[in-house]
């Protein structure tokens, strides 16, 4: 989830970069505002990235608890590890050697 936000940023801020770009050779009289539209573009990446984060930490991590799921996780690879050998084949012999039959 991170990589994609972080992706996500990148890919607005190379969006916006053009279109400043573009902006500015239309319009000659704003070449000298060219550092303030960066500064605003910035400051719009900065923004949206709090928003998504706030988003994010209010509504979609309250509701995906992964604490069960590593729980279940490592329960599944300790099981692994005690039953099933190297190319993930049951091992019978420890099944059996821990069972009362």
């Amino acid at each position: 989830m991170e990589d994609t936000k972080t992706k996500g940023l990148a890919n607005m801020n190379t969006t916006l970069q053009p279109l400043i770009d573009a902006t500015i050779k239309k319009y000659k009289n704003l070449q000298n505002i060219l550092s303030g539209l960066n500064t605003q573009k910035t400051y719009v990446v900065n923004q949206y990235q709090t928003d998504l984060n706030d988003f994010l930490n209010n509504n979609f991590l309250t509701r995906y608890n992964r604490t069960q799921y590593l729980a279940l996780k490592n329960e599944v690879n300790i099981f692994k590890a005690k039953y099933y050998t190297i190319n993930n084949q049951l091992n019978c012999s420890n099944i059996l050697a821990t069972s009362d039959e």
